[in-house]
């Protein structure tokens, strides 16, 4: 006859018995598996769904903030980043569906899960450009979009509004939208106030309301910078937004 088995010994049969089973099965078939997470992309970076070939993009609504979304999606079984699976939308929280635009969408669909941070952002609304040479403005305008989703335009109060005619100097660093800063990175320029053609149409706009010791950070398309032609002098392939920070001295 056998002897009992030990304490420790049940133990170790009864975790092995529970690790075999399977936890509640997601309400979703997987297709394909892929890596990473796409709650965590929603808060560090971009995340987009493509169904037949067309890219709808997570975006918040009023109601809903990004960290309401990652929220909702972490109660969610996990969902990796470029996962292919078949659903109805009816199985997402209402905050996921309406940040998609699917609030009243039934029908099953398949999808692939995309997660992009500012590089490989940049990357897709270039091949995006590249495939659709008809309207590059407004694929653009859509990124310059998205990019303020995640790193909004902002000022600084300052002091004294500085007045037309007025000597005002500028320090200006620029970056691209992949994030690469523009080669010089940072200029200064001194002017009065007033006086035309001394910055991108996108600065001289914000100038009206200019105030000593302040900062101001913004997106711009590039046909409100440099021109939305190419410029290999400064780095700058065709429809690259930038993003300009502007100290007024």
């Amino acid at each position: 006859m056998r002897p009992p088995l030990p304490i420790a010994g049940w133990l170790v049969v009864l975790l092995s018995l529970w690790s075999c089973h399977h936890s509640t099965p997601p309400p979703w078939k997987l297709i394909e598996l892929g890596s990473g997470s796409v709650a965590e992309a929603v808060v560090h970076g971009w995340v987009a769904a493509e169904v037949d070939q067309q890219t709808h993009w997570l975006r918040p609504d009023a109601d809903n903030s990004l960290a309401t979304l990652a929220r909702d999606l972490h109660s969610l079984p996990d969902i990796a980043c470029e996962d292919l699976m078949r659903l109805s939308p009816e199985d997402l929280p209402l905050s996921i569906r309406d940040a998609f635009g699917w609030r009243g969408r039934v029908d099953s669909m398949t999808i692939r899960w995309h997660c992009h941070d500012q590089n490989s952002l940049a990357q897709f609304f270039l091949e995006e450009m590249g495939r659709d040479s008809a309207s590059p403005s407004a694929i653009e305008q859509e990124w310059v979009d998205l990019l303020r989703m995640r790193l909004s335009d902002h000022r600084s109060r300052g002091g004294q509004v500085i007045q037309s005619g007025e000597e005002i100097t500028l320090t200006i660093s620029t970056a691209r939208a992949d994030g690469r800063p523009l080669e010089p990175e940072t200029v200064s320029i001194s002017f009065n106030k007033g006086d035309a053609n001394q910055v991108v149409p996108a600065i001289e706009r914000e100038l009206f309301r200019a105030r000593s010791n302040s900062e101001w950070t913004m997106w711009a398309t590039s046909g409100e910078a440099f021109g939305e032609e190419a410029h290999p002098e400064l780095g700058l392939p065709h429809h690259m937004p930038l993003r300009f920070t502007v100290r007024v001295e």
